[in-house]
């Protein structure tokens, strides 16, 4: 009976508390709620942020009272329903103003807080499918994109030609790509002016070029007649005749009355250009001179002076090193020569006896007395009468531009160098005086050794003639006997090594002979033998210019140049072997036998030694 009541008390207790819970619930939440309209949703937000506006201190709209007191009459229900027992907050309605009411309220200092969407159920349906149609073409062009790169790929492995509309859409973007931003664009519009504005700069420069050689056509043809000729260019050109020709009088009156002349005053409201100022003949090769000395002074500032002289004044004659360079064509005396020049403050003769013997080669005859006057006048400096060689450099501007650091003095007015009086002064100035030919044997060289206030020093330069004869075979214009004949050319050879045993015993200090093999298989250290032969110091301008000159590099492997200095020196030196078939060499060898035992060159006998790379050509190595 206990246990019986025991369990009816604690189910009128579960009973009971089951109901206290149920009436807390249904007394928080009521069980009816009424969703107000959207009109009274919006007037309510109206004044709720006014409130809030009130309250926050900010500035309260007069006209937002007006626009709540029209809503609350146009959408005020005739009957008003009473509230419920307990009101509840109704659900925030997004409401939309337009573009003039959001201004109006903003200029009032009204802040709207609006909600994640901006628009009804319609709008934000539509703007969730629009988000879902760009996701979806999106989609679709990375992977028609994809597609599309792995076309391609497969085309090119499968070396497939490429359609020409996706190679113009990847050219398009590879354009778009370079081409950058304006400013970059900017930058490469300004890169075009400035090219075009080199290529006037150097038409007008060929265009002085042009004037000077025509009045220095003038003055000569005014020379011979003696009588002067008019001319209008005298002042356009700059050039004052008066240090060309003494007998042309009437250019030095002209030339005077442009130095007197008044300047004339330009029109500011025409569209002219002002006339360039009128530069002196003799400031012009003040200028050149200054140049010259300054480009000497730079290159001796950390290097060894190898005689008694102030870099940039006049060397004294007894002060200059004189060298001549002996060999003959496609012998690598280009090479020796641009060496010998990277020593500083060199006057660098190039070819000087190219308009007298072309493609000769002189031994002996009437021509040698010309040909030693005309070296002598070179190493001494004096060009007072070598107006044949002036003009014919004048020609061919390439015997001339080697010789850079007289090339560069005349940038101001390229007829300075095509002028005797300023050669033979900026000679004076350089205390190395070197020229190179290969149109000389060694016998016309001999005079000039014999000169003692000379002190000059021959460098024979001497190669394999089987591989002078490959090298020459690749040129056109070498078709004459002296050029192309094997017979001539190891004839020739043979008297200048000859020969070369009485200069060595007569001049043993001032003569060196050099055989190319050895300066292409050991380029630094026959380069330093060479250096200290002419009494000069192996200073840095020499070694860089062998280590870039011989060693392999982009541009010692670029072709198609055969006058380049820029060789891979032991790669070329034996060259022929490889590219001459055993036929040609054997018929070179034959009447070339005792030149090559002179060199201790070896002659092949069969063809199995001539393709046996590993048999040296050179006996003594």
């Amino acid at each position: 009976m206990v246990i019986g009541v025991r369990k009816q008390h604690w189910f009128l207790l579960s009973l009971s508390l089951t109901g206290v819970l149920l009436l807390l619930v249904y007394s928080t939440k009521p069980l009816t709620t009424r969703t107000p309209l959207p009109e009274e949703a919006e007037v309510g937000f109206l004044r709720r942020r006014i409130a809030n506006d009130e309250s926050s201190g900010g500035p309260s709209g007069p006209g937002l009272e007006p626009q709540v007191d029209t809503l609350i009459h146009h959408t005020a229900p005739p009957h008003p329903t009473p509230p419920p027992p307990h009101p509840t907050p109704p659900p925030h309605t997004p409401v939309h103003l337009s573009k003039k009411e959001r201004e109006d309220l903003a200029k009032q200092g009204v802040l709207l807080l609006e909600d994640d969407h901006d628009g009804p159920a319609e709008h934000l349906q539509a703007d969730k499918q629009d988000k879902t149609n760009e996701r979806q073409q999106q989609h679709h062009q990375t992977q028609s994109y994809q597609n599309k790169n792995k076309h391609l790929e497969s085309q090119q492995q499968n070396n497939y030609p490429v359609p020409r509309v996706k190679q113009e859409q990847t050219n398009e973007k590879h354009l778009q790509k370079q081409e950058g931003s304006q400013h970059d664009q900017w930058l490469h519009q300004i890169e075009l002016q400035h090219k075009d504005f080199l290529k006037q700069q150097h038409r007008l420069q060929e265009h002085h070029l042009k004037q000077a050689q025509i009045l220095q056509e003038k003055l000569q043809q005014e020379q011979e007649t003696g009588r002067p000729e008019d001319t209008t260019d005298t002042h356009h050109t700059g050039l004052d005749p008066q240090s060309h020709n003494t007998s042309g009088t009437g250019l030095a009156k002209m030339s005077q009355a442009n130095l007197n002349a008044p300047l004339t005053k330009i029109d500011p409201n025409k569209n002219t250009v002002p006339p360039m100022p009128h530069i002196s003949y003799a400031n012009l090769k003040k200028q050149g001179e200054n140049v010259l000395r300054h480009f000497i002074r730079r290159e001796f500032m950390n290097v060894k002076r190898d005689t008694n002289f102030i870099p940039g004044e006049l060397v004294e004659p007894s002060q200059v090193r004189r060298v001549i360079i002996v060999s003959t064509w496609r012998s690598g005396s280009s090479y020796l020569g641009d060496l010998v020049k990277a020593y500083p403050g060199t006057f660098f003769s190039f070819e000087p006896l190219h308009h007298l013997l072309k493609n000769l080669h002189l031994q002996e005859g009437p021509l040698v007395e010309e040909v030693v006057r005309l070296l002598r006048s070179i190493l001494t400096c004096d060009f007072s009468q070598l107006d044949v060689y002036i003009n014919y450099m004048r020609n061919n501007t390439f015997l001339i531009d080697r010789n850079t650091r007289l090339w560069k003095s005349c940038a101001f007015n390229r007829a300075l160098c095509f002028d005797k009086d300023y050669l033979s002064r900026a000679c004076r100035y350089m205390p190395l005086n070197m020229l190179k030919t290969v149109r000389m044997g060694l016998l016309p060289v001999v005079e000039l050794l014999q000169d003692p206030s000379l002190d000059l020093r021959v460098v024979h330069l001497v190669r394999d003639p089987r591989g002078c004869l490959h090298s020459r075979m690749q040129l056109s214009w070498c078709q004459s006997q002296a050029c192309s004949d094997p017979e001539t050319v190891c004839n020739d050879l043979l008297t200048d090594l000859k020969l070369s045993d009485r200069v060595k015993q007569n001049f043993p200090d001032r003569y060196l002979m050099v055989r190319y093999e050895d300066m292409g298989l050991k380029p630094e250290q026959k380069a330093q033998e060479i250096i200290k032969f002419l009494g000069l110091s192996y200073n840095k301008y020499i070694h860089v210019f062998v280590r870039e000159h011989t060693t392999p590099s982009r541009r010692t492997k670029k072709k198609g140049d055969a006058y380049s200095t820029f060789r891979d020196s032991k790669a070329t030196t034996f060259a022929w072997r490889g590219a001459l078939n055993y036929t040609v060499v054997e018929a070179i060898q034959e009447v070339c036998k005792e030149p090559l035992q002179k060199l201790q060159l070896r002659i092949f006998q069969t063809e199995e030694e001539y393709q046996n790379t590993t048999i040296s050509v050179l006996l003594n190595s």
